[in-house]
């Protein structure tokens, strides 16, 4: 039986029960009912009336309370009855609604209590100088046995309509927490035409985490496919500018693994937490199509503990949020493939143009520069236009460089390289592995943004003069090896400004399905490994 309704059964049929087991004790000992001397009879009704106003006054929580009387109550009846007499007592009575009450909440424990109490009466009886008559005996055990088999079979029969109860109000709570969800998410997609993003859904619940959960720092990580790397997607009141390996998590969130109920860690070590000031957090991991791609995590700076009313709704909001993440994710992964044709159409447009006019301003300036050569500023203006179209045609020439079926990744990653190398003064060099086959050409167009990316990242950020790409096949998966020998990307850089750029590639390569693993120390170049499984 719930707690608050045995109480409220307690209340208002227990104190009638109570003064009429003391009404009726004192009619007895009124019509000479006095095993023991009168002053312990008075005692034990003072002692029984003082528990009976004790119970007309509201005390505590509900569960709280109703404990405290299970197991008061029989110890101080019991002591009453032993001091009037035991078994002789015209308290006896009185010991049926103790039992009565603990049976309906504890069949087991009502059982034993009545057998302690039978012999302690028993033992009672056999030192007492002035035994009892087996009328009296039997007074007082046939209402306490009765009792306790009425709550017995009452706890029975009550206990599946308990256990019905409890999953009709848990799936209405949880139809609601999700009814509400879905129809925020609606309004969401309805007033905005355009796919779904995870800035989007973080915006949908951001405002009740912070309503419910007042949490000092809201951090929530996404992985990549193999669950390595764990990039931050939005992190309140705290910084986190770089991607975290999965070694790196809160150490006992990695020694447990990925669960799939809230974690509530209440005494966190110092640094033990994805803040430096946390002291407590509760931490969700998001579950898509079998295997942990994300992590919610709520830390406070202080030792904070949430009611469990507050986890099971986290619990919850678990599977629709994570069903919304994962969509807006495979939308980005979609957008980055699409987004190939939109490059030819935009380098088609910047060529038919920018490109045009800016030939044609280049031309009337070297005219003019002809015409007024004394003219230092005309000069230099002629200049400046004539590097800024070798600039635009590069861009336009990298916009426009694309796989074909006629042409593989092999062909047009070397001439990329070829041009980026004599652009910049690099030396550049593709290594092939032999009998590579083609992968699907979406997956071979992203491999080429992906090199171009990190050729792009290896010159200015770690000022290389050699610059290898290495493509390889591995047990079915395709691997591609950027790497340099340049003075690596420094750890405050891999955070911030790289960090950019890893990112767009971290993207393009979950997009394809593909991995990537950074390898780089001060001084000794930049490895960067892209890898593709199950395409060859």
């Amino acid at each position: 039986m719930p707690g608050s309704a045995q109480l409220h059964l307690e209340r208002a049929a227990g104190l009638w029960l109570r003064a009429g087991a003391v009404a009726f004790a004192l009619i007895l000992i009124g019509a000479g009912q006095q095993p023991v001397p009168r002053v312990l009879l008075l005692t034990g009704a003072v002692v029984l009336l003082l528990f009976l106003i004790w119970r007309g006054l509201p005390r505590l929580g509900a569960d709280a309370e109703l404990g405290l009387v299970l197991r008061l109550e029989p110890a101080l009846a019991l002591l009453v009855v032993l001091m009037t007499g035991g078994w002789a007592s015209p308290f006896g009575l009185y010991l049926a609604i103790p039992l009565l009450l603990v049976a309906l909440a504890a069949p087991r424990a009502a059982v034993a209590l009545l057998v302690a109490i039978v012999a302690l009466l028993t033992m009672h009886e056999l030192v007492d100088a002035e035994p009892a008559v087996s009328s009296e005996i039997t007074g007082d055990l046939v209402p306490m046995v009765v009792a306790t088999v009425v709550g017995v079979v009452g706890r029975r029969l009550e206990s599946p309509a308990d256990a019905q109860y409890s999953r009709t109000l848990g799936r209405i709570q949880e139809l609601s927490h999700v009814n509400a969800l879905l129809s925020t998410l609606y309004d969401l997609v309805r007033s905005n035409p355009a796919p779904l993003t995870v800035e989007d859904v973080l915006g949908v619940i951001k405002a009740e985490l912070d309503e419910l959960f007042d949490a000092d720092a809201i951090i929530l990580l996404l992985s990549d496919e193999g669950g390595r790397w764990w990039r931050p997607v939005h992190a309140e009141g705290v910084t986190l500018s770089g991607e975290v390996p999965y070694t790196d998590l809160p150490a006992v969130l990695t020694e447990m693994g990925p669960t799939t109920r809230p974690i509530q860690l209440v005494d966190l070590p110092a640094g033990g937490g994805l803040t430096p000031r946390a002291k407590s957090g509760v931490y969700l991991w998001l579950w898509s199509r079998g295997q942990a791609s994300g992590l919610l995590a709520m830390e406070h700076n202080h030792r904070h503990e949430l009611e469990s009313v507050q986890l099971d709704m986290l619990d919850r909001v678990s599977a629709p949020l994570s069903l919304a993440l994962d969509n807006a994710i495979w939308f980005r992964r979609l957008r980055t493939l699409g987004a190939e044709e939109e490059r030819q159409r935009i380098g088609a447009q910047l060529h038919d143009r920018f490109a045009q006019s800016l030939v044609y301003v280049a031309g009337e300036l070297d005219r003019a520069a002809k015409r007024h050569a004394d003219d230092e500023s005309l000069r230099r203006l002629h200049r400046d236009v004539r590097d800024t179209l070798a600039d635009l045609r590069e861009t336009l020439r990298d916009l426009r460089l694309r796989c074909t079926d006629e042409q593989g990744l092999v062909p047009t990653l070397q001439i990329s390289l070829e041009r980026f190398g004599d652009r910049f003064g690099l030396q550049t060099s593709l290594e092939v592995a032999e009998g590579l086959g083609r992968p699907p050409l979406p997956i071979e167009n992203q491999l080429l943004r992906i090199a171009q990316d990190l050729a792009a990242l290896a010159q200015r950020e770690s000022a290389a003069t050699v610059l290898t790409v290495r493509l390889v096949s591995e047990a079915g998966r395709l691997r591609m090896v950027v790497s340099d020998d340049g003075r690596g990307i420094p750890e405050d850089q891999l955070q911030s400004e790289a960090a950019r750029v890893l990112s767009g590639v971290r993207d393009r390569a979950s997009a394809i399905g593909g991995l990537v693993d950074v390898f780089s120390r001060p001084g000794e170049g930049t490895e960067i490994a892209v890898t593709v499984r199950g395409i060859l």
